[in-house]
């Protein structure tokens, strides 16, 4: 439940359940009140019930004194068609604003990633964000009706949505209520959602579900080849459960045909660089489609004692060796232990860094842009707090106080873009990386 409105003796009520949304108006006191329930994305308002003298026209309505009304409220969709000449236009405006280097955005963002919950079901003892942690001292954050509420005539803008960040999306009940609005908003125009989970909680109904829901790109964190190993970095996991998921997952695939890519994620530590061969082999034998070795990040006690150096001769030869072998079993390699800085400008003199771009692409099945990150990718916390370029940016305001078009153009966004700009190859010359016609 929110509230819309309430002064004096007039209050709006909105009852939602994902797209099931009814209005009550209450006018308590002993006069008349005309007032417009006009809303960008509830564009329909159809009365249920009243009492009293009341009368509706569009999104207009009168109350006479001491009266009340019950309309519900219905989301218009947009025809396809509609989306997609919007994505054109969406583009072509994207691809102005960065290279004349305007710190204003035209456009809403094109990339939205997710912090659905900070709450997991499983304690990996390197968590980087520290869900362990949260979960214990009940500190652990979900995303509310109120903060997607917020955002779902966005969501029509964006046509890639990542899951990749907090504790496991698969824990929280709005999870499937957000790929609900999303595939609403999208109505049926190209979108890619990417989900990363521990892999614990994918049972072949819960993968049908997703698939059904829009999710066309799953990646698996899996930090060894061995129960021994795998099981005590990541408490609470079991290798053999997510093997059986993962084989189910490849079944129904082959079965049914679908357009769904699967891959493994692993932080490289101390603790399994000496399983990196066999974790490849792992992915290969259950048929994933690609495998990214990761930097470790010290944000735990734990973490710190695993560091490895990943420039270090031991590790470089593990890694680039469990890298060669990936490759001949024919998985797609990411080598995001000591990834080289990408310059799309420069694609064409470095074939080691388009070898690497290309990988990450196939991975998160999506085209990425570093450079153009400033315009067209935010991140958004489950409280509504909205960061740009990454989830590592800069807070630039909250929803729940700030519709996003106004956070998007407003003074951090801007002075960001104004920052990356500078630190871009080209600093603020021409930009060589997409010509007029490039849609990116």
């Amino acid at each position: 439940m929110q509230i819309v409105y309430a002064e004096d003796r007039l209050l709006v009520l909105r009852r939602a359940l994902g797209n099931d949304i009814v209005d009550v108006v209450i006018n308590a006191s002993d006069s008349s009140v005309e007032l417009s329930l006009d809303d960008d994305w509830l564009e329909l308002l159809e009365p249920v019930a009243s009492t009293g003298d009341v009368r509706v026209q569009d999104q207009q309505v009168c109350l006479g004194a001491n009266s009340g009304l019950l309309a519900q409220r219905k989301p218009r969709q947009r025809p396809a068609g509609v989306i997609e000449l919007m994505e054109k236009e969406r583009k072509r405006r994207h691809n102005e604003a960065f290279a004349s280097g305007r710190s204003e955005a035209p456009v809403r963002p094109s990339r939205i990633d997710f912090s659905i919950t900070e709450r997991c079901n499983v304690r990996c003892r390197h968590c980087i964000n520290h869900s362990p942690d949260r979960v214990q001292q009940q500190t652990a954050r979900t995303l509310s009706p109120a903060v997607l509420d917020r955002i779902r005539e966005d969501l029509a803008h964006a046509s890639y949505f990542g899951f990749v960040h907090g504790g496991e999306s698969l824990t929280a009940p709005i999870f499937f209520d957000v790929l609900e609005a999303i595939r609403f908003a999208r109505a049926g125009a190209p979108t890619v959602i990417h989900l990363l989970s521990n892999g614990m909680l994918l049972t072949p109904d819960v993968v049908e579900r997703l698939v059904q829901a829009g999710v066309s790109s799953i990646s698996l964190s899996i930090d060894g080849a061995s129960p021994s190993v795998h099981d005590r970095i990541r408490v609470g996991s079991r290798l053999s459960v997510i093997e059986k998921h993962v084989e189910k997952m490849v079944e129904l695939r082959h079965r049914h045909q679908l357009d769904l890519r699967i891959g493994l994620s692993c932080v490289v530590m101390t603790e399994n660089q000496f399983e990196l061969l066999q974790i490849v082999h792992l992915a290969a034998r259950l048929g994933m489609d690609w495998v990214k070795f990761e930097e470790l990040v010290a944000s735990t006690e734990f973490a710190r004692q695993w560091l490895v150096d990943p420039q270090g001769e031991e590790t470089r030869n593990l890694v680039e060796e469990a890298v060669k072998q990936g490759r001949r079993l024919g998985l797609t390699m990411v080598d995001h232990t000591a990834p080289p800085r990408v310059w799309r400008c420069k694609l064409k003199d470095s074939p080691q860094m388009a070898s690497f771009l290309g990988a990450d692409q196939f991975a998160n099945r999506s085209v990425i842009h570093p450079c153009r990150a400033a315009w067209e990718h935010v991140c958004i916390e489950p409280n509504g707090d909205v960061h740009i370029a990454s989830f590592h940016g800069a807070v630039i305001g909250n929803v729940m106080a700030e519709p996003l078009t106004m956070l998007w153009n407003g003074s951090v966004a801007q002075s960001e873009r104004m920052r990356s700009r500078l630190e871009r190859i080209c600093g603020d010359g021409p930009v060589t990386c997409l010509s007029e016609n490039e849609i990116i």
